[in-house]
Formats: C-alpha cells, sequence, structure tokens
C-alpha cells in the first residue's frame, strides 16, 4: 500500500507540542495488460474495447487462459497515472502509424480478478470518471467471477453505467477448494438501480455444466440482461468441437451461445505492462 503526506502541522494543547501528520492513501493497483481489441464474448461482442487486466486473481482456475498474471507481473498506476499512461501510448499504433481516436473505445475491465478488493474497485469507479472527463463515453464493462459484491462507489457515481459480465466459476475447476459462490449474482439480483446491468457468462465444458448453469440462470432471467453460453476451448479447434453440443443446451433451455470470437479469430494479446 502506498501512502502520500499530505500535510503537515504543529499544534499545541496543554502548552504541549504535538506533531500531526495528515495521512491521506494513494490508490494504486497493478495492471497487467492494456490493449486495443473487440470484445470477444458475452454482451456486447464485436465492440470495440479498451481492455485493462489487473494483476492477481482470488481464484484458481484449471482452464484459466490468463493465468501469467497469478504471479503478479506488471506495473503500478493510480487512476491518474493510469489515464495518462493510455493517452500517452495508445493513440498512435507505432507499427502501422495509424492515429486511433480512443473516443471511440468502450473501457472494458478484466483480469485477473477486477473486484478482488474493495481499494481495487474504487480504483475502477475512479479510472471510469477521468475516461468520462476525457472521451465523454458513460458505459464501463467489468468482467468478474462475481465472488465479490460490489462497493457503493459503483452506485453513488451515476453518471456512468457500469455492466458487469460475470462469469461464475465452479469449485471443481479449482486447484484446491476456495469459495466460488458468486455472491454478485445475488447482489445485483435484488437491486434496483438505473446505472448498473449485469449479465452472466459460462464456459460449457460438458453435460456436468448443465445443472451449475441452470441453477444460476433460473435464479435472474428476470433481471439479467441476457444469459450466455461458450464452448470451452482455448483454441479455435476444441471450440469448434464443442460448439454443436453447447448449441443443443442452449436452444433447449432458452440461453444465448455466444462464441469466443478473439479465440475463433486468433486476436493476439499483446502489450504486457512491465
Amino acid at each position: 500500500m502506498f501512502f502520500v503526506l499530505h500535510t503537515f502541522r504543529l499544534v499545541s494543547c496543554y502548552n504541549i507540542p504535538k506533531f500531526i501528520s495528515m495521512i491521506t492513501k494513494v490508490n494504486k493497483q497493478r495492471i497487467y495488460q492494456i490493449f486495443k481489441t473487440l470484445q470477444g464474448e458475452g454482451a456486447y461482442i464485436g465492440l470495440p474495447v479498451l481492455l485493462i487486466r489487473f494483476a492477481s486473481c482470488n481464484l484458481r482456475c484449471k482452464f484459466c487462459d490468463s493465468y501469467e498474471n497469478w504471479s503478479n507481473p506488471g506495473k503500478d498506476f493510480s487512476p491518474e497515472e493510469l489515464i495518462n499512461y493510455i493517452l500517452t501510448n495508445y493513440i498512435v499504433d507505432s507499427v502501422q502509424n495509424v492515429s486511433y481516436d480512443l473516443n471511440h473505445y468502450l473501457l472494458m475491465f478484466t483480469g485477473g480478478e477486477p473486484l478482488m478488493t474493495e481499494d481495487r474497485q474504487a480504483f475502477i469507479v475512479e479510472v471510469s470518471k477521468l475516461w468520462n472527463e476525457y472521451s465523454k463515453k458513460d458505459f464501463v464493462i467489468i468482467e468478474t467471477n462475481g465472488t465479490n459484491p460490489i462497493i457503493d462507489d459503483f452506485v453513488y457515481c451515476n453518471n456512468i453505467k457500469f455492466h458487469f459480465s460475470i462469469s461464475p466459476k465452479e469449485t471443481r475447476y479449482q486447484h484446491k477448494y476456495v469459495d466460488t459462490y458468486p455472491k454478485l449474482v445475488d447482489q445485483l439480483n435484488n437491486m434496483n438501480v438505473n446505472n448498473i446491468s449485469f449479465s452472466l457468462k459460462f464456459v460449457y465444458e460438458s453435460s456436468q455444466t448443465q445443472e451449475f448453469i441452470l441453477r444460476l440462470a433460473e435464479k435472474v432471467r428476470n433481471k439479467a440482461i441476457g444469459i450466455f453460453v461458450m464452448p470451452e476451448g482455448a483454441t479455435r479447434e476444441k471450440q469448434l468441437n464443442n460448439s454443436y453440443e453447447t448449441l443443443l443446451f442452449c436452444a433447449k433451455h432458452n440461453l444465448i451461445f455466444s462464441p469466443r470470437l478473439h479465440i475463433l479469430q486468433d486476436f493476439t494479446e499483446k502489450e504486457f505492462i512491465g
């Protein structure tokens, strides 16, 4: 945790001098990747996003496609430093020498786990406010495993609309037992706030996954903007092989099939930080 001395003064009380320091916390968070891409799955598939990937996660899923960030690579940024870094490094493509209008990109936070700590959540809100001042974009996507509820800062920031794309994980996928129950699903399902929406996004591995998906889906059908199911597969071939069974499952239970576009198109995640 980083702290900065904000003010320092001498106070006299009963003729006994005392030094009182006012300490202001500087919220810095570790970022693993930043890159421009198209959203690859779920409710906003195909939209241009500026993806910000946090380092570290509270889960250890066996099929994780970004397990490198478990060991905390990356670089620490304050909200202001992150926005300055983006505006300095992502307006021009140094390879193709093409200028980008970043105003067209939605801000999207992923991980790792974006909601892992309250400080990290407060960081997201502050970065979203700064991005809104620059780009006038008032919509932010947050991809999360849903294990942690959100803090009130999201609700009070009513000039920005936050969409939580919740991807619940089964305990059986973990390397050791951890609580994977998506508490955020219950919280948002019982919340009526105009600037907050959510969707569910599942990876369909096999028939073992069906009960888990359906149990959560039935709970939120009337509140989530969509319930999306994606075929498991970290490669194009595996995803295509698993697509037919996933499609049948979606059709039978009135769920929305979602490809994983970034895998089908072989998008390369680059621009690692640190």
